[in-house]
């Protein structure tokens, strides 16, 4: 007896599985391997509230940028413009010059 062979059959047997359509993550590159990162315009607390000068006196709102210890929060953390981040850290270090604000935060469960 004779088979007959279907070349379409074959051809699939023979073909690899597609692959399925997987979402894949890409990121813009500005050429040389360098990543065009989020701009954080956006959430800075500074322009969202309008507020235009960053006073030294005004100890609340600096304290909401420094973290248990008393350090000064990343620019990464808080989202703030690289402008913004400079004049907060003169302000935050005015203020501790002034007594406004503490160098370090002792813990006091101890």
């Amino acid at each position: 007896m004779v088979e007959i062979i279907d070349p379409e059959k074959v051809q699939k047997e023979t073909q690899k599985p597609q692959k399925k359509n997987v979402a894949i993550k890409s990121t813009k590159t500005l050429g040389k391997g360098r990543i065009k990162k989020k701009n954080y315009y956006f959430d800075d607390y500074f322009i969202k509230n309008r507020i235009s000068y960053i006073d030294y006196k005004d100890d609340k709102t600096l304290r909401m940028f420094l973290n248990r210890q008393g350090r000064i929060i990343l620019r990464t953390f808080n989202k703030l413009t690289s402008r913004n981040q400079r004049l907060l850290v003169n302000a935050i270090k005015r203020a501790r010059q002034m007594a406004l604000l503490p160098y370090t935060i002792v813990n006091q469960n101890e």
